[in-house]
């Protein structure tokens, strides 16, 4: 991906955020005014932006969406904590919370407040302590704050054992027989899907497979990380979290 690409994307990614959230203001001073209640229009978020995938990753309705940009928003201009007092009818409760989104938002669903929903499970929003789980103050997973702004972020469970690999080789060498695969590679990934598959490269030689590696990443402007097979978890529980953490999601 040329260098020209990714700025022009990061730059309409970043407009697309800040408009999305935006909306989220406007639905909260509706709410304080008994004003009615617009929904975000579809073509406010940009299909290519990081919300737009995230929203596919996790199959997110658009309640669990408004709830995620909520706590982004909070994030993003300190100002809206103030509104969320008032709101709320305590100017402590100074925070987003699950009773905020269940009375403010369109479409709210109750389904949210279930340990299985996706902004629990996957961790998408840390939820703290709290009287009760609706009053419990709602914050946004840095991470998740640091991907929707476009921004590289790497979980901390991962870090330990998880190594980059260096893409600054002026050219790599591969044989034709490589260069098809790395084509191949390209093409699967570069299209825009729910979730992008996970490819194995077969061969006895590690270098060729680094070497081919490296130039799908750089044709596609990806960071490129090694694990050891040897340092993986043989705990189903362990592997589990890993997953949660790793496995073709945005981190």
């Amino acid at each position: 991906m040329k260098t020209s690409s990714i700025s022009h994307w990061y730059e309409e990614n970043l407009a697309t955020l800040i408009q999305s959230t935006g909306y989220i203001h406007q639905y909260l001073e509706n709410k304080l005014e008994d004003k009615v209640i617009q929904p975000l229009p579809p073509e406010t978020i940009l299909p290519t932006s990081a919300l737009a995938n995230l929203c596919r990753l996790f199959s997110l309705t658009e309640f669990e969406r408004d709830i995620l940009l909520l706590c982004t928003a909070v994030e993003l201009d300190p100002s809206l904590a103030q509104l969320c007092g008032r709101l709320q009818g305590n100017p402590q409760l100074n925070y987003p919370t699950l009773a905020l989104a269940l009375t403010t938002f369109p479409q709210a669903s109750w389904a949210v407040l279930s340990a299985q929903n996706p902004l629990q499970s996957w961790r998408l929003i840390e939820i703290g302590t709290g009287v009760t789980l609706t009053l419990a103050p709602l914050r946004i997973n840095p991470r998740i704050l640091s991907y929707l702004l476009g921004e590289a972020a790497f979980d901390e469970q991962l870090m330990s054992f998880v190594h980059p690999l260096p893409l600054h080789l002026k050219q790599i060498s591969l044989a034709p027989s490589q260069e098809q695969i790395v084509e191949q590679l390209v093409a699967i990934w570069s299209e825009l899907s729910v979730s992008s598959p996970t490819l194995q490269l077969c061969g006895g030689e590690i270098s060729a497979k680094h070497a081919i590696a490296k130039a799908v990443s750089m044709h596609l402007g990806y960071n490129l990380h090694m694990i050891s097979v040897d340092v993986l978890t043989q705990s189903p529980h362990e592997i589990y979290q890993i997953s949660n953490v790793g496995k073709g999601k945005p981190y």
